[in-house]
């Protein structure tokens, strides 16, 4: 998800989109482990690792 800087009310604007794509690899680690846990298979791993990251660039 794009966030508009303009929108935040902070002075250190240079921070957040930093701060949005460290959430946003966590997410898909917490993710891909619980995929890894559940079933074990690499390549369903790794085509929900490039949707993940596909729907973080966007």
């Amino acid at each position: 998800m794009y966030v508009d800087r303009s929108f935040v009310p902070f002075p250190h604007r240079g921070r957040w989109p930093q701060v949005a794509v460290v959430v946003a690899f966590f997410d898909a680690s917490l993710r891909a482990f619980s995929l890894v846990r559940s079933c074990g298979r690499r390549r369903s791993v790794l085509q929900t690792l490039r949707g993940t990251l596909a729907q973080a660039t966007q």
